[in-house]
């Protein structure tokens, strides 16, 4: 590891020779103690395990000089690849490298567990998901590089607002954003494009560790830049070991404890670069440092005999810590049978599933593409609107974008895409907002409601055609309904101009013949004659009022009504009232038989269905209209289920009524209930307009 900067300075050549003197006497000592150590004592079961995984592989970070990446003949350099090689030596391991294309690779593929062992690795909390890590055995700090023409030295805390460049993937991102949400993050797919950006302006600073940064300053000779400031985040470079395997994680920290001081700082010097060295440790205190040096290797020597007694103590917490990291990996490998298992829900569901982190598509589900057409690669390349169509890209957007900063949006909405094959679907999109690795993304359900969406119109389509066909049988039922008063009114004429007038003229000379000697047999077949000519006369006078009384059209709406309460009360037995306003009513003659024989035919309603007592009619005027309201004490019914339900207790009746005084310009109000009875009330325009009071002022007794 390396030492953080000193601040004294001190020439004293005494504290030097003493320091000397005690490296001397104390070196020789520390490497029997050294050498007696040097070799790996591993328990039964770490030697098993290590029979059973003879190769190991390993996955660099391609991009990380001098620490780890692929030199210009492709073979695997740097700092970790000198520790690695160490370890491979004292271990007796054989590690495979694998070569990956970027750092962001390397990680999949440890959370897949494609790879086994990450070389040089800072631990993180999201690393820690799918990783366990050795103790570091490098550190070095992260540095801010600005441009030369920034002044003085920086820190984090200076730099909120402005925009920082941190390669992608790498742990000091979490860490900025997590620690300093005012800075502006810019992730970089590498450090030579970083370094790149801020020499051109671009963005304000870069935040890399000092090595690596010294390295390439000094190989792309870029003049402009400066190391401005160190900040308080260390990376600790470590090995990082799949976390279903506890057992290697402590074979190489066993490893890592056998590499000695002179091995370390022989892979130091072959590669932290001058100026680097410069900045961890000043020259000018080596002196002192030599003196330091010389008592810490006394110090060693008691401390390595003391330590011997603290061994059996060390054993027992350390088969302590064993079992908590046994239970600590089953509570894992549970964690990841769980994640499983909604993994498996979420590539077996029927309905399109989506993740998006910013505008990036992070997971689709199969559904997808099933639903889209477009392939899993092709819609990964989208943002997370891009699959919809014309102006749904806007409200996906805007909603999808607003959803991730916390603001209200939205749950379920509807949107149209293109499929791959240019046909239009419409889709329903059901989403929330969850925490993906450590940030806020958004996740959506997408159902497919082409086929419902299409049902709805051609049900729309179908209830248009049906009104309008209700509204051409509604004009045509009135036109019959015309036709039909007209007929009844030539046919009333005709049975009290002809027959009526015939019947009563036959009924006088019979008369006149009983009257004249006849023998008294003949007088009675006479009489009997005259009877059934009386029964017949009333008869017809009946028939002619019930098809279109003369009275309706020669005194009036009222007279009528009046008249056929009294026929319906005398015929059934019901006790029926009738009233009106005594006020003027103009109606037209159509209007007039229209209104009697909707009232006719809800009389004939209640006499089949209602079994009433009693009846209550009443005519009278509202503003600019005509009333017949007709009230009944039957059983009544329940209007939510039967009133326009055709062929329900005489609701068809009903119905043809609804649709005929609403094709003349009126209103059928029906308001009943089960057991309360029933009140119908007809309202029609008057035919020509004339000033009344409202209807609300007439009151029946």
């Amino acid at each position: 590891m390396f030492a953080k900067p000193l601040t004294f300075y001190h020439d004293n050549r005494r504290l030097i020779v003493v320091g000397l003197l005690a490296l001397f006497i104390g070196l020789p000592l520390v490497a029997v103690l050294h050498k007696k150590a040097d070799t790996v004592t591993l328990t039964a079961e770490e030697s098993a395990w290590l029979k059973a995984h003879p190769v190991i592989r390993v996955a660099p970070d391609p991009d990380f000089p001098p620490t780890e990446f692929f030199d210009s003949n492709g073979e695997y350099s740097g700092i970790a690849a000198d520790y690695l090689a160490l370890l491979q030596k004292k271990l007796g391991i054989r590690f495979k490298i694998v070569k990956l294309r970027d750092w962001a690779e390397v990680l999949k593929k440890a959370r897949q567990r494609e790879v086994d062992v990450l070389a040089a690795v800072t631990k993180t909390p999201e690393r820690s998901e799918f990783l366990c890590f050795t103790k570091p055995y490098l550190e070095f700090p992260a540095v801010i590089i600005t441009r030369d023409t920034y002044a003085g030295p920086l820190n984090l805390k200076s730099l909120a607002g402005k925009r920082m460049s941190v390669k992608a993937g790498y742990g000091a991102r979490y860490y900025v954003i997590t620690n300093y949400p005012n800075i502006r993050v810019d992730v970089v797919p590498d450090i030579n494009t970083g370094l790149r950006k801020v020499s051109f302006g671009m963005r304000d600073a870069l935040l890399e560790n000092l090595l690596t940064a010294s390295y390439y300053m000094e190989k792309e000779v870029i003049n402009n830049l400066r190391i401005a400031g160190e900040t308080e985040y260390v990376y600790r470079m470590a090995f990082a070991v799949r976390n279903d395997w506890p057992v290697l994680r402590g074979i190489l920290d066993k490893g890592l404890n056998l590499i000695t001081s002179d091995e370390r700082d022989v892979i130091y010097n072959k590669w932290v670069p001058l100026n680097a060295q410069f900045l961890l440790i000043n020259k000018r205190i080596t002196p002192p440092l030599v003196m330091v040096a010389g008592l810490l290797v006394l110090f060693v020597v008691l401390v390595f005999f003391w330590n011997r007694s603290l061994t059996r103590q060390v054993s027992a917490r350390t088969r302590e810590l064993n079992s908590e990291l046994s239970e600590r990996c089953r509570i894992e490998s549970a964690l990841r049978e769980s994640e499983q298992k909604f993994r498996v829900l979420a590539e077996t569901s029927p309905v399109a599933i989506i993740l998006y982190q910013g505008e990036d598509l992070v997971y689709i589900n199969p559904s997808l593409s099933k639903l889209t057409g477009y392939s899993k690669h092709q819609l990964m390349s989208m943002k997370f609107w891009e699959w919809t169509d014309g102006d749904a890209q806007l409200t996906v957007k805007a909603y999808g974008m607003a959803r991730q900063q916390g603001e209200p949006v939205p749950e379920s909405y509807e949107a149209k895409f293109r499929t791959k094959d240019g046909e239009q679907k419409c889709v329903m999109v059901s989403a929330g907002i969850i925490q993906y690795r450590g940030e806020l993304a958004g996740l959506a359900s997408v159902f497919d409601i082409t086929d419902r969406k299409r049902m709805e119109e051609e049900l729309l389509r179908a209830n248009e055609d049906l009104e309008q066909r209700t509204e051409q049988l509604t004009s045509l039922t009135a036109e019959l309904s015309r036709a039909e008063e007209h007929e009844r009114r030539r046919i009333a004429t005709e049975l009290h101009d002809q027959v009526a007038q015939t019947l009563a003229l036959s009924k006088i000379k019979l008369s006149s013949l009983q009257l004249s000697g006849m023998n008294e047999e003949n007088r009675e077949h006479i009489a009997e004659v005259m009877d059934h000519l009386s029964t017949s006369i009333e008869e017809i006078r009946s028939l002619t009022f019930q098809l279109s009384p003369p009275i309706l059209h020669e005194v009036g709406l009222e007279a009528a009504l009046e008249w056929l309460s009294e026929e319906f009360q005398n015929k059934y037995g019901l006790l029926i009232t009738f009233r009106h306003d005594n006020k003027p009513k103009p109606l037209e003659d159509d209007i007039r038989g229209a209104l009697y024989q909707m009232s006719r035919e809800l009389l004939v309603n209640i006499i089949k269905h209602a079994r009433a007592t009693s009846v209550l009619i009443e005519v009278f005027s509202m503003p600019g209209n005509v009333a017949v309201r007709i009230a009944d004490d039957g059983i009544g019914f329940d209007l939510s289920k039967k009133l326009f339900n055709q062929g329900n207790h005489g609701s068809f009746g009903l119905l043809n009524i609804h649709h005929r005084i609403k094709h003349l310009g009126g209103e059928l109000n029906i308001d009943s209930k089960p057991s309360r009875g029933t009140i119908a009330t007809l309202v029609l325009p008057f035919s020509i307009d004339i000033t009344e009071s409202p209807w609300e002022e007439f009151h029946a007794d």
